[in-house]
């Protein structure tokens, strides 16, 4: 078992490791929303739970995300969050066109679109008004950021799909991808970022009783009677 004292950053950061070699993780959040770790910072007595096997697992979906330069791939990594593909800093407009299973569902003018699992339903992609999925359903949801058009909406995808993002063809604008708030690699015209369900699940530690619409009220503010 990882132990990982953070936030949900360093939790993101190490998830991609301890899934590769089949390692649960128990989150302590040190930080300030630490919306994924189990225990908080004055609950450090809670571990005591772990010698004498109180605990569950819970099984999280994770994303392959995939850079394609022609037919040559130049990036393939995991995400627990969710890919962002993105203009950056520069003051325009991205155009994007996305794909599932090779057919054209949008063409995306603005700051960008995040692509998410049901984790990352309630990161970036609740901000830029995405919907809140249940972190163990099986879903991708893709979430336009602040597009310049009526007509684009959150939608969410069957997990068996596999979504494509590029550049319009002739394009000679650029965007950059960032996979669970990594490093950002430029995007040109001629790539492609493929995202599909990935084979391996992060396994999360789960020491307490409460609910996901608790916890989304108590980290997240959510609605009260």
């Amino acid at each position: 078992m990882l132990i990982c004292f953070g936030g949900d950053g360093t939790i993101l950061h190490a998830a991609k490791d301890a899934t590769i070699h089949d390692v649960p993780i128990l989150g302590i959040n040190m930080g300030s929303v630490g919306f994924m770790a189990e225990l908080e910072e004055t609950e450090l007595g809670q571990l005591e739970r772990l010698a004498a096997g109180e605990y569950t697992i819970e099984e999280r979906m994770m994303l392959r995300v995939r850079l394609l330069r022609g037919r040559q791939v130049i990036y393939d990594e995991l995400a627990l969050n969710d890919a962002v593909l993105s203009k950056g800093s520069i003051a325009r407009v991205a155009e994007l066109d996305v794909f599932a299973d090779g057919t054209n569902v949008c063409q995306l003018s603005g700051d960008g679109v995040v692509v998410a699992t049901p984790t990352g339903s309630t990161a970036y992609s609740m901000s830029a008004g995405g919907p809140i999925v249940e972190p163990g359903s099986d879903n991708l949801i893709v979430t336009p950021v602040c597009a310049h058009q009526l007509s684009a909406r959150p939608m969410v995808m069957a997990g068996t799909r596999t979504i494509a993002v590029q550049l319009p063809r002739r394009s000679r604008k650029s965007v950059y991808l960032s996979v669970d708030g990594g490093k950002a690699t430029r995007i040109s015209g001629n790539d492609r970022v493929e995202i599909c369900r990935a084979q391996r699940r992060t396994r999360l530690v789960k020491l307490s009783d409460k609910n996901f619409y608790q916890l989304l009220n108590h980290k997240l503010g959510g609605y009260r009677p």
